[in-house]
């Protein structure tokens, strides 16, 4: 549902959701990397 509402958007404002999704993305990305560095001990 949410993927057909939002290829309904106009493309400029497909570009913030996508935006938004690649932070989002990379904040969760961020947090695994930073927590596997922290559970080795490293």
């Amino acid at each position: 549902m949410l993927f057909e509402a939002v290829a309904s958007l106009p493309s400029d404002e497909q570009r913030v959701v996508q935006a938004v999704l690649d932070g989002l993305i990379g904040k969760h990305r961020t947090r695994q990397l930073a927590e596997q560095y922290g559970a080795s001990g490293g």
